[in-house]
């Protein structure tokens, strides 16, 4: 939409409001066209705006297809919002009144057909509102499709929240689903796996993991003519079973609740693998010569679980206070196998940029999780993954210029985070390391402040870097290296220098020493030696952390995107990222 001055008003702008609204009534012309035939140009807009809008979160929306004439379009707006708002009538019966009213107003111009109507027809602006004609709380759905659009609209508004849920309020929510269930929904309709594959995502958004498990399984294992049941259902299944296992090994309190959690976990991952050998076409590799890639979500899926299963390890680590050597040496060893498997993972979708497909986000996942290992002659050298890192920053900034997207925004700091925890500036104990930590600050709060971004967005990017400071935390309690240390602390505290009413993690463990200290919010420098062990092929400044392991190395945590930050730490020249 173009306004006065050239302003424009895309889908984007929508996107970034802190609270999506549930209608948008776009009264202007030549926008609600979704082909752009020759001599067309000035409707392109349209082409993505009802769709994206609906995409986002809204409801409703209504655009012009065409020049409409002033007196018909005002009566068509008018007649629209006193039948939605006064007399409280749906979105489809308001839309249509509006018509007759234009249409009546002026029977030769055809401005009531201009007037073109996307969403729910069921909509109400007010659905308590007397006399709307709403639904009864216990009138039974007509048909499957009405709950279907139900369980759509739960899950829409949790999206559009712009804070994030406390446990009460989605436990409030969860009870609004199940009476939904017991009073308006039939109980054979509860057997369809459609429906059943709904729930699963609505109570996962819910945050209900161990019924969106039970629901996922009834939906892939349920017999159905239909096919509504996608395969990302059993993706989804094998996520919600991590998160669940990690959830359950963290409140654990005996050895079998423990065992319990890790074979849920195995299985989630054993899922994921067993998926991709059956849709990967990696059989095809030889006889066609270039098989089908891996599925950069699915593998990204497969990164996470592994995550997760090092996460229950690093927990054990830290919470355990009567552990011998031999016992955290095993749990340490425990966690570097599943860090190298989530490398893996992520490295299989990463890309390079030379065959111009990186994803970044992949990339820099492995990326941060090879940081917390050595690198050794076998893998590519530091200088390729720093100059990698610096790539996945430059792409995700220029995605960000086309999307506008907040995940794009995030990714250019988390970068910068990447690039000095590799090159281990991000640990050091002297101005090398302050400077580094300073840079990273500020760009993250330089890429905040360009783009608004919801709680539960920045909750999310905050908790990949909680994940990281508990993985150093582990490292130290297993090595006990000051530099793991140091770096746990100011992972710990960038988190609070982003959102300083965050909790700060609880299973910590204890200072051994006055001289590991977090970072000041001067640019003091926190006076300890760095390790005296250096990594082949490293560059002669920074020094990274480094702990003995014999195969490849382990990956990143959870990326996201931003603007231009403030560190501009170059590659080194000549660079490529290592291909595997």
């Amino acid at each position: 939409v173009v306004l006065s001055d050239g302003l424009l008003i895309t889908a984007a702008e929508i996107e970034a409001m802190e609270s999506v609204p549930e209608l948008v009534f776009l009264n202007c012309c030549h926008l609600g066209t979704v082909d752009t035939p020759a001599g067309r140009g000035a409707n392109r807009l349209a082409a993505s705006v009802s769709r994206e809008l609906i995409e986002i979160g809204v409801r409703c929306v209504i655009v012009a297809g065409w020049a409409v004439d002033d007196d018909c379009a005002r009566v068509f707006g008018q007649t629209f919002y006193q039948q939605l708002l006064l007399k409280h009538r749906n979105f489809g019966d308001a839309v249509f009144q509006a018509r007759q009213a234009a249409w009546k107003h002026d029977p030769a111009d055809i401005t009531w057909g201009a007037f073109q109507a996307y969403g729910e027809p069921g909509w109400l602006a007010e659905p308590r509102a007397a006399g709307s004609g709403g639904p009864a709380d216990d009138d039974h759905y007509v048909s499957p499709d009405e709950l279907l659009d139900a369980l759509a609209r739960v899950r829409a508004d949790l999206k559009r929240r712009p804070e994030r849920q406390s446990p009460a309020q989605l436990r409030s929510q969860a009870e609004h689903v199940e009476q939904l269930l017991e009073k308006r929904c039939p109980p054979g309709w509860q057997a369809l796996p459609e429906v059943q594959s709904a729930l699963a995502a609505t109570w996962r958004e819910l945050g209900a993991l161990e019924k969106a498990r039970e629901a996922y399984l009834k939906a892939v294992q349920a017999e159905g003519d239909l096919g509504r049941v996608p395969v990302k259902d059993i993706e989804q299944l094998a996520n919600v079973e991590a998160r669940l296992a990690e959830r359950k090994a963290a409140a654990a309190t005996d050895a079998k609740a423990e065992r319990a959690a890790q074979a849920l976990i195995r299985l989630a991952i054993t899922r994921l693998q067993k998926l991709e050998e059956i849709v990967g076409g990696q059989a095809d590799t030889e006889s066609s010569g270039a098989g089908i890639r891996a599925n950069p979500e699915r593998s990204a899926l497969l990164g996470s679980a592994y995550k997760r299963q090092a996460s229950v390890y690093a927990g054990k680590l830290l919470k355990a206070t009567n552990l011998d050597e031999e016992q955290r040496a095993d749990l340490a060893k425990s966690m570097d196998k599943a860090l190298m498997n989530s490398v893996e993972a992520y490295r299989g979708a990463e890309g390079t940029p030379d065959e111009g497909r990186l994803n970044p986000y992949n990339a820099l996942n492995r990326l941060a999780l090879d940081a917390l290992t050595r690198w050794d002659s076998e893998k590519a050298t530091l200088g390729d993954a720093i100059a990698l890192a610096h790539q996945c920053g430059q792409a995700a900034d220029q995605a960000y210029a086309r999307s506008a997207s907040v995940w794009d925004a995030v990714m250019v700091p988390e970068a910068v985070l990447v690039e000095s925890l590799l090159d281990g500036s991000f640990g050091q104990g002297n101005d090398d390391g302050q400077a580094a930590f300073d840079s990273v600050v500020n760009a993250y709060k330089e890429a905040l402040k360009n783009i608004t971004i919801k709680p539960s967005e920045l909750d999310s990017v905050l908790t990949q870097i909680e994940l990281l400071s508990r993985f150093y935390d582990a490292k130290d309690v297993a090595g006990h290296e000051a530099q793991f240390k140091r770096t746990a602390d100011r992972l710990v505290e960038l988190i609070q220098r982003l959102q300083p009413s965050r909790d700060r993690r609880t299973d910590r463990p204890r200072a051994k020493s006055a001289t590991l200290e977090t970072p000041a919010e001067t640019s003091e420098s926190t006076a300890v030696a760095t390790p005296s062990e250096t990594p082949p092929d490293t560059p002669p400044a920074p020094v990274r952390a480094v702990v003995a392991r014999a195969s490849p190395a382990p990956a990143p945590d959870d990326p996201s995107r931003s603007k231009k930050p403030a560190a501009k730490r170059k590659p080194a020249a000549g660079k490529t990222p290592r291909k595997k």
